[in-house]
């Protein structure tokens, strides 16, 4: 599988590569000001990021990536939205 951040806080990630035989690569619940630039992340066609948990803030990842991210993550209904940034570079 990949990356399961459970009630984390404080998280920094740069540059790594991620492979995973499943979706998601990155599961973030209840995490707390993560940061991540430089992700290259591949495996399955399906999800690349979920992030679940009303505690979930401040999450900006950014994702070394060409192609679109549209449908590629998924944001609970719990998660505030405004608080979470995902994008490619």
């Amino acid at each position: 599988s990949g990356l399961l951040a459970m009630d984390a806080d404080g998280i920094t990630i740069e540059d790594v590569t991620m492979v995973a035989s499943e979706s998601p690569t990155i599961m973030l619940y209840n995490a707390q000001n993560v940061k991540a630039r430089g992700l290259a992340l591949s495996g399955s066609d399906g999800e690349l990021i979920e992030i679940q948990g009303k505690k979930s803030q401040n999450i900006d990842i950014e994702i070394a990536t060409k192609n679109s991210l549209k449908n590629r993550y998924t944001l609970g209904a719990d998660v505030d939205k405004r608080s979470i940034k995902i994008s490619r570079n």
